[in-house]
């Protein structure tokens, strides 16, 4: 592959290329001493909603150095992708696996799991189908999170259709299941320790309604331990954006923090588009405002946290397009550094998309 160098959309098309989702550095598989590249292409943004005939998604592995292809291979069941991917060894006796899922808005998909040394010999025919989706598939990243404390990672993952899956990673048994009624499901997972017991939990934020009708978010907080939801609202309209997770007031129970879009209406019913951040604080129910509001939408942009100049406090740095009266646009944003007085006393653990390590692994 090397270098793609085109100057329309539609030569890539031609040649089989699509979106390129968040990457993952994997070992060093050609030798160079540098970590090379896992990840997903798929996607055809030019196909219409309901049309069947979609291009196949495809796993590549890549030289860092030098973009050369080492491996690849199609979904094995043939359909698109829109997934980013993530590589994890549940434990030291296991081999790396392979989570990526296929299907999309309208179509149905897979949650699939592969060795990464299949992947490495362009094949993921062996791959196992943990969950499936008749008529919605799988977008949003999972996480690796040990769930019942015995050392070894498990496996989280929600699919469109708003159903959250946990399997063991030993055996890739499952765990537990929990359906958010009423909710498709398009952005990425927060881990935490949301509530007083031992076991990390869940925090969604995802969309209200059946796609394309998506107004409202809807935030759950589920039980790590078996999946119930513990906590319940309807903040903010829609967005992709996924939470990120920080213990603000020392009590050994994490908070989220979350970007929220309103609207206000004026007296020529003319809608103005605002945005801003907040807090969560599970143990009390609270949510609180962090920093100013800003005009315009904060489509898919996760906060970043984490201590930006090493003085020994939180700094969140945020995104958001800058459009007061539009919100799919894309004519302008901003970029704020929100300087707080929340002392880091340890690393932050979950403080970006898919996490402070950007690799959906909650250690």
């Amino acid at each position: 592959m090397g270098v793609f160098i085109a100057d329309d959309t539609d030569t890539p098309r031609e040649a089989g290329w699509f979106n390129f989702y968040n990457p993952q550095f994997i070992g060093d598989i050609d030798g160079d001493s540098l970590p090379d590249i896992l990840v997903a292409n798929g996607g055809d943004v030019k196909a219409e909603p309901y049309d069947p005939n979609r291009p196949a998604g495809r796993l590549l592995v890549l030289s860092s150095a030098t973009g050369k292809i080492l491996a690849q291979a199609m979904m094995p069941d043939g359909k698109e992708t829109y997934y980013s991917v993530i590589c994890f060894q549940a434990g030291i006796e296991q081999t790396p696996k392979v989570v990526f899922g296929t299907g999309g808005e309208t179509l149905g998909g897979n949650l699939f799991v592969a060795d990464l040394k299949d992947l490495l010999s362009n094949d993921l025919t062996k791959a196992t189908i943990l969950a499936s989706s008749p008529d919605k598939g799988f977008i949003a990243p999972p996480v690796a999170i040990d769930l019942n404390r015995d050392l070894i990672l498990d496996l989280v993952a929600i699919a469109v259709d708003g159903t959250v899956y946990a399997f063991n990673g030993f055996d890739l048994s499952p765990i537990w299941e929990s359906k958010m009624e009423g909710c498709e499901a398009y952005s990425s997972i927060a881990v935490g320790n949301y509530n007083s017991d031992s076991v990390p939990d869940i925090f969604l934020s995802i969309a209200a309604g059946v796609w394309p009708k998506l107004e409202w978010n809807r935030q759950f907080m589920l039980d790590g331990l078996d999946g119930k939801v513990l906590y319940f609202d309807s903040l903010g309209f829609y967005q992709t954006s996924t939470g990120v997770t920080f213990d603000f007031n020392k009590d050994a129970q994490d908070e989220v923090i979350l970007s929220l879009n309103y609207q206000v209406v004026d007296e020529f019913y003319r809608k103005f588009f605002h945005n801003m951040i907040v807090f969560i604080d599970f143990a009390n129910g609270e949510v609180s405002q962090l920093g100013d509001e800003y005009d315009g939408n904060n489509i898919s942009s996760t906060p970043w946290i984490g201590d930006l100049d090493e003085d020994g406090f939180l700094d969140i740095i945020y995104v958001h397009a800058n459009n007061l009266r539009h919100t799919y646009t894309f004519d302008g944003m901003q970029i704020h550094r929100l300087a707080t007085q929340f002392r880091v006393d340890a690393s932050v653990r979950w403080g970006a998309y898919m996490g402070s390590n950007y690799n959906g692994v909650f250690r």
